[in-house]
C-alpha cells in the first residue's frame, strides 16, 4: 500500500509501527505525527509533535518523542518522552510522559539529573515503557523501563553482571515482551574474550538480566525480541 499521495514526496512520510488489525499505521507526515487509516487510505494528524516511535496492539496508547524541549542549560535541546491516548471519540490526547506521570524518571542510570529521555517501545497495554536516556551522548547513554502503575524506574545497565558492568559494558538497544515483564536487545561488553555485542534478557517483574552468547563463537547476536515467558530471539 502507497502511503503517500500521488506526486508527494516520499521522503516526507514515515512508518513506524502497526496496530494488529494492520489497520492503522502510525508515523509522520510533512506536518507532524500521524497515522494513515488503511480503510479511509487517509493520514489523520495528531495533536502535539514529535516522532512515534510505537504503539500498543489495540492504537488506544502511542508514545515516542519530542525533541526540542526546554533548553537544559548547557545549549543542548531535551529529548521528552511524548504520549498520545486515543478518547472514546476516536481523538487522540497529547501528554509529556513527565506531567502524565509524576514519578516518570529524571535522572539516568548514574542518578544524574537528565534532560534526554526516548519512549522506544511499550507493553501491549501500554503500561510498562521502555526506552533511551542520553541516547546521543556515547558513554553517558542508557536504558529505563518505566511502569505507569506503580511509578518503578528500573535501569538495565545497572543489572548487568559485575564482572562486564564495572568496565564499560552497557545496553545499546532495546524490545519488551507483550505483557510487558521481559526486555531484550544488545548490549556492548566488554569482557576477558574482547569487546562485542551480546544479547540479553532482563526479567523486569524480578529485577534481573542475564547477558547470553558471550562466548567468541557466538558474538555479536543482539535480540531482536522476546517473548512472555522470557524466550530471546536473537
Amino acid at each position: 500500500t502507497q502511503l503517500w499521495p500521488d506526486g508527494e514526496d516520499p521522503l516526507g512520510y514515515t512508518a513506524n509501527d502497526v496496530t494488529d488489525d494492520g489497520k492503522l499505521v502510525f508515523g509522520s507526515t510533512p506536518s507532524g505525527p500521524a497515522y494513515y487509516d488503511v480503510d479511509k487510505k487517509q493520514w489523520v494528524q495528531l495533536p502535539g509533535t514529535g516522532t512515534i516511535t510505537c504503539v500498543t496492539p489495540d492504537g488506544k496508547r502511542v508514545a515516542g518523542y519530542y525533541l526540542g524541549g526546554q533548553d537544559a542549560g548547557d545549549g543542548q535541546s531535551n529529548e521528552d518522552a511524548v504520549i498520545w491516548d486515543r478518547n472514546a471519540d476516536g481523538s487522540y490526547t497529547y501528554s509529556e510522559a513527565a506531567e502524565l506521570y509524576p514519578k516518570f524518571p529524571k535522572r539516568d542510570k548514574t542518578e544524574n539529573l537528565c534532560a534526554l529521555f526516548r519512549i522506544d517501545n511499550m507493553s501491549a497495554d501500554g503500561n510498562i515503557l521502555a526506552g533511551s536516556t542520553n541516547f546521543v551522548f556515547l558513554g553517558q547513554n542508557g536504558y529505563y523501563v518505566f511502569n505507569c502503575a506503580t511509578g518503578e524506574t528500573i535501569y538495565p545497565d545497572n543489572l548487568i553482571p559485575e564482572e562486564y558492568r564495572g568496565v564499560g559494558s552497557y545496553v545499546d538497544a532495546c524490545n519488551i515482551s507483550n505483557d510487558g515483564t521481559h526486555l531484550t536487545g544488545q548490549a556492548y561488553v566488554v569482557g576477558t574474550n574482547g569487546e562485542y555485542t551480546a544479547s540479553f534478557d532482563m526479567n523486569i517483574a524480578n529485577g534481573t538480566l542475564d547477558l547470553y552468547n558471550t562466548y567468541t563463537d557466538d558474538q555479536d547476536r543482539g535480540g531482536f525480541a522476546v517473548t512472555n515467558s522470557g524466550m530471546v530471539i536473537a
